[in-house]
């Protein structure tokens, strides 16, 4: 199975999106039991397709399931550590490097508990979980230490956690059923989740959504740049990775801020006639019609500096651009209740996104 300046560093990400993606469930492995052994992981729909993944299910008993699990488990620690030794090595800041350099060694502790954890698969010895129970703490003390807020360490940290759920789950299984074939299982799973469990269907969602930057560190790196200037980080590192195609300098960034300051405008002054067209109150309608005029403004603006992005004159592109803000600020959505509100929040964080974007290239 399977992050910032090196852009062909690694793939540790990308590899892992890739692989989820091309997972084609098992057909020779009766559904129901994976469901059975999948019921208390953290993730119950994926545990299934990482199980079946594996041609080797298809055949496998309790104890060749633990061998599975045990060895994707390996995989996601050998190449999260890869991940976080290039992170400090890359690193410039003094206390990020610093927040990496723990977590790498609380994988070096991970991958030698993944080691005895797979040790005890091979001999089957099931009941004991504690190597795998310990990885999770780190896990988490590892995801504690990042100081940044980055949203491609979170879902590494958060695989890993479930790896280590569908390892735990597969050896409780095992150790309540014995040596006996999956095509007829039935077991009792108690398991302590982490208060990151409930978060991993939205998390693996983000991933295969962002998957483009996750591969390529550096992007991401200058992605962070930018949306931690901005009063909606979340918003604003969605917004590029679910825009990209894949690695981006500033100038593909700036390109991209730029369209979806354009597109948000066309679709929120489209929106607002049509609110015009059905409003018979002068006062919403006044109101309105200040947003019509913001929204047009801010547009007129873009079209003006996607025309010098287009002849590289990044300067005169930021100063049209900065101009921007006042045709946001013009609207006045009637009631605070209007879905204009959020439209108008969503303008604001898109066109600080693009003068940050566009500052940074012209500098």
């Amino acid at each position: 199975m399977n992050c910032y300046q090196n852009r062909t560093s690694f793939i540790p990400a990308l590899l892992l999106a890739a692989f989820f993606l091309t997972i084609v469930p098992s057909h020779g492995i009766p559904r129901e039991n994976l469901v059975t052994i999948c019921s208390k992981t953290s993730n119950p729909s994926l545990c299934q397709k990482i199980l079946s993944n594996d041609s080797r299910t298809m055949s496998a008993d309790l104890p060749m399931l633990s061998l599975i699990s045990s060895n994707l488990t390996k995989k996601q620690a050998n190449q999260n550590l890869d991940s976080f030794s290039k992170l400090s090595k890359n690193e410039s800041d003094p206390e990020q490097k610093r927040s990496f350099e723990r977590c790498v060694k609380y994988y070096h502790e991970i991958q030698a508990n993944i080691q005895k954890a797979h040790q005890f698969s091979q001999q089957k010895i099931f009941r004991d979980n504690g190597p795998l129970v310990a990885s999770k703490r780190l896990v988490i003390r590892c995801s504690q230490a990042i100081r940044i807020n980055s949203l491609h360490i979170e879902v590494m940290n958060k695989l890993m956690i479930l790896c280590c759920d569908i390892s735990i789950s597969v050896n409780q299984c095992a150790a309540a059923n014995g040596h006996i074939q999956v095509s007829n299982i039935s077991c009792q799973v108690t398991m302590a989740f982490s208060a990151y469990s409930s978060q991993l269907p939205t998390l693996f969602l983000i991933l295969l959504i962002v998957h483009p930057a996750l591969g390529d560190p550096a992007t991401q790196q200058r992605i962070d740049r930018i949306c931690r200037q901005n009063e909606d980080y979340g918003f604003c590192n969605r917004t590029f990775n679910e825009n990209l195609r894949g690695p981006a300098d500033y100038v593909g960034l700036t390109l991209i801020a730029n369209d979806q300051v354009l597109r948000n405008t066309t679709n929120t002054y489209q929106f607002i006639v049509e609110l015009q067209a059905s409003t018979t109150d002068p006062a919403t309608g006044a109101a309105l019609e200040t947003c019509r005029i913001g929204c047009s403004q801010v547009r007129q603006a873009f079209v003006q500096a996607i025309s010098y992005f287009n002849q590289r004159d990044y300067a005169n592109m930021v100063e049209v651009e900065r101009a921007a803000p006042r045709g946001e600020a013009f609207c006045r959505p009637p009631i605070p209740e209007s879905p204009l509100v959020e439209r108008k929040r969503e303008l604001r964080i898109l066109i600080a996104m693009a003068v940050v974007t566009g500052h940074i290239l012209a500098t």
